[in-house]
């Protein structure tokens, strides 16, 4: 469901920003706190369009797609959203 919600996210943005590419990344596995779960890329003639495209995408994303996760650590496991 993520990669589809992300497919459109993406195509919005393009519809939206002048960009030339947009590259995104949503792991989904077991991710360690403090590592990159999300990575967005994005290229334009200008960088402000960049910057503009990847707050809204990584915004949408937020919003749209249910992040749902285990916390685990050394005396507990806990899920959290």
């Amino acid at each position: 469901m993520a990669q589809k919600v992300l497919e459109e996210i993406r195509e919005e943005a393009f519809n939206k920003y002048n960009v030339k590419e947009i590259s995104v990344v949503h792991r989904v596995s077991e991710i360690p706190i403090g590592e990159i779960a999300v990575w967005i890329g994005v290229s334009s003639a200008h960088r402000e369009a960049a910057f503009e495209a990847a707050k809204y995408m990584i915004g949408e994303l937020k919003q749209k797609v249910k992040s749902d996760g285990l916390l685990l650590s050394a005396t507990a496991k806990k899920w959290f959203d």
